[in-house]
């Protein structure tokens, strides 16, 4: 089964299958994947961009997507990159 909704939107989402442990585990591992991801992101970002990098752009560019899938994150920062390569780094 995949899980699109995002797991700290309901703090109830634990029921009589799931105890209060199982969920923060859960939502332990949510984190670390998004930890993992957003950092494989920035490694692929600064190669992309060699010396145009800009962590602070980079960090704007993350936060400014909201609450979004992994998948869609990707998306956004490979538009970023690409802005950011072309046209330089945005404001």
């Amino acid at each position: 089964m995949e899980w699109r909704t995002p797991l700290n939107s309901d703090s109830g989402f634990h029921t009589a299958v799931m105890q209060m442990d199982e969920a923060a585990d859960i939502q332990a591992l949510s984190y670390e994947l998004g930890e993992i991801k957003i950092c494989d992101l920035r490694r692929k970002a600064e190669q992309a961009l060699g010396p145009k990098f800009d962590h602070r752009n980079f960090h704007d560019a993350v936060l400014a997507a909201g609450t979004i899938t992994l998948p869609m994150l990707e998306r956004h920062i490979d538009a970023y990159v690409a802005h950011a390569g072309s046209a330089g780094a945005p404001e």
